[in-house]
This record gives C-alpha cells, sequence and structure tokens, in this order.
C-alpha cells in the first residue's frame, strides 16, 4: 500500500567518503542554463551502495534542478520497493553492489519485463577495461557488460556512463534523457 511505504532517508550525514564524483558543486554555464529548461517537477531516483556517492550526487542534483524529488537508496531492493509504487522520471543506477540483494545486474531485467518507459542512467566504474593496464580476463567481463547494455537497449531506454565522470558531462546526460522523455522519443 503506498501510504505504508517508509521513505526515510537511509543517507548518514556524515558520509561523504570514498566518492567518485569530483565535487558537489552546482553546474554552472550551459550546462545550469539546461538544468533550468527544465521546468516541471522532476522526480528521479538514485540506487549506489557508496553512501558516499549517494550523498554527493544527491547534492549535485538537488542544487541543480529547480523542482526535483530525490529519492536515494545504497540497496537495490529499497529502490524496487518504491519503483513498485512510484514511476520516476529518471531512475540512476550502478551495477555492482556486491552486498546487494538486487543490484543493477539483476534490477534491469526486472525493468526490461516491465518494460518500463522512463529511461535509466546506469553509472559504473566496475566495467572499464585497459588493454594496456588491466588483465585479460577482465575483456571478458567488459565484452558481456556491453552485450548485457545492448540487449536492455532493445525493451528500455537505457544509457550508460563510466565512472568517475565530470559533473558537466553527467548533467548533459540528464538533460537529454530528462527532454527525451518529455517528448516521448527515444
Amino acid at each position: 500500500m503506498k501510504d505504508d511505504f517508509d521513505l526515510t532517508p537511509r543517507i548518514p550525514e556524515t558520509a561523504k567518503t570514498n566518492a567518485v564524483f569530483p565535487s558537489n558543486e552546482p553546474a554552472s554555464g550551459v550546462l545550469q542554463d539546461g538544468l533550468e529548461k527544465i521546468e516541471r517537477p522532476v522526480k528521479v531516483i538514485f540506487v549506489n551502495d557508496n553512501v558516499g556517492n549517494l550523498t554527493l550526487m544527491g547534492d549535485w542534483i538537488l542544487g541543480c534542478f529547480k523542482n526535483v524529488t530525490l529519492y536515494s537508496f545504497a540497496s537495490g531492493d529499497l529502490a524496487w520497493e518504491l519503483l513498485q509504487h512510484e514511476e520516476p522520471d529518471l531512475l540512476i543506477t550502478d551495477m555492482h553492489r556486491p552486498n546487494d540483494v538486487l543490484d543493477g545486474w539483476k534490477m534491469i531485467p526486472l525493468l526490461m519485463e516491465k518494460k518500463v518507459k522512463y529511461p535509466v542512467l546506469v553509472l559504473s566504474g566496475c566495467m572499464l577495461f585497459n588493454p594496456d593496464t588491466d588483465h585479460p580476463s577482465l575483456k571478458a567481463v567488459s565484452a558481456h557488460y556491453s552485450n548485457f547494455l545492448e540487449r536492455a537497449q532493445q525493451f528500455i531506454q537505457i544509457k550508460a556512463l563510466c565512472l568517475p565522470i565530470e559533473f558537466e558531462r553527467l548533467g548533459g546526460e540528464i538533460i537529454s534523457l530528462l527532454k527525451k522523455d518529455e517528448t516521448g522519443t527515444a
């Protein structure tokens, strides 16, 4: 039941360590202009097991959008529970959450099965492969990740970005996804 759902924040106020975002500075310049053009209320669900990332990203999103409701979760099962009652304008998730029952690898197929209409932005650093420095076995993992996302694109609007990422690029991708969602085009 929607009224019984607990939306209590689950992010400790002091959790600002080990984050992969460069700062919690609000966007500026062209990016800020683009964010300000999205005047409608925006609902964002952000799932990441790193509480530092949750805090920094949450602060940044809240500082950029005029009218945003942000739900941040350190576990996919809590986010999934909310997704059964609420449809966001954007879902942002990472892929690899070792201690999570419902990480990105498991959540995305569920989203595909439901054929959700909202865009999904995957932010993940676990699938990068550098042939100069990484062990060859990581190449197979990276290829699997790419194939997985290509298959998902047949069912849902999904975009993947590798961490670390600059806020200017991240903001541009968010604007693009939200504008596509407004117009109904992919």
